[in-house]
Order: C-alpha cells, then structure tokens, then sequence
C-alpha cells in the first residue's frame, strides 16, 4: 500500500506544473519573477530515476528521512542511498528525524546514532529537521 502511494504521488508530481507568479513592477523598478521552490518528503527507499523525474519537474529540494521511530527509534536504513540518489539527481539535501519518545535511549543517543551513522559514510549535514508527532488533546480558548 505504501509503494502504491509513493508512485502515486510520485505521478502526479511529475504531472503537476510550477507555480509562477509575475510581479507588477512598481514606478523605477524592474519587474520581478517570484517563483515557489518545491520539497518532496521522502520517507521509503526511492530510485534514482524517481529522483530525476521530481527534478526535472521543478523540484529542488528532498527533505529525506534518516532516522524512525521504530523500536527504540532507529537509523532509516534507506537514508544513505536516498541522499545520495537525490544529490546526484541534482536536488537540495535536508535530513530529518523522527525520534522514539518512548524510548529507553535519550533523544541526544537517537540523534547521535544519525549523526555518527551518517558521517560514517561520509554525509555531512548543515542542519537536521526534527518531526514530532502525537495525540495532542483539543483545547477550545
């Protein structure tokens, strides 16, 4: 079911159009072209040829899965070839991590176990995203 909706989603982004909008230049300015940058969030293993078509259709960025929540929270064993097939297929790099809350192991054990993961096949990262999930409870103010 999952593979299902990642080619889904991979289809219709590869379908969809970009996003341009013109700006009106205003009295002594030259016009401008604002465009939207689009991210794909990457959370399976993806080939690379995937990673091509998202470019080639205004993508420029893969925000790509490196760590999961699964057992005591875990390296994304699919991070590895995902960075490196998205890089190659000319896309930005951001890494993020979903930690395990209820784990037996700290939230800085999970994101050192990524971090040091990744260094050890040469991936340097400026910075990484941390999603956080739960059951928040509705509050009416």
């Amino acid at each position: 079911m999952e593979k299902v909706v990642l080619l889904t989603i991979l289809i219709l982004g590869c379908i969809a159009g970009p996003l341009i909008q013109q700006q009106s230049p205003s009295r002594g300015q030259s016009s401008q072209l604002l465009t939207t940058a689009y991210a794909v969030d990457i959370s399976t293993k993806v080939p690379y040829s995937a990673f091509q078509c998202i470019y080639q259709n205004t993508y420029k960025l893969a925000f790509i899965r490196a760590y999961y929540p699964y057992n005591q929270g875990e390296v994304d064993p699919n991070v590895t070839e995902n960075i490196f097939s998205a890089e190659s297929a000319g896309l930005g790099i951001e890494a993020y991590m979903i930690p395990q809350p209820k784990s037996n192991k700290s939230g800085s054990v999970q994101f050192d176990e990524m971090v040091n993961n990744l260094e050890m096949r040469f991936i340097d990262l400026n910075s990484v995203w941390i999603q956080v999930h739960g059951h928040f409870q509705s509050r009416t103010f």
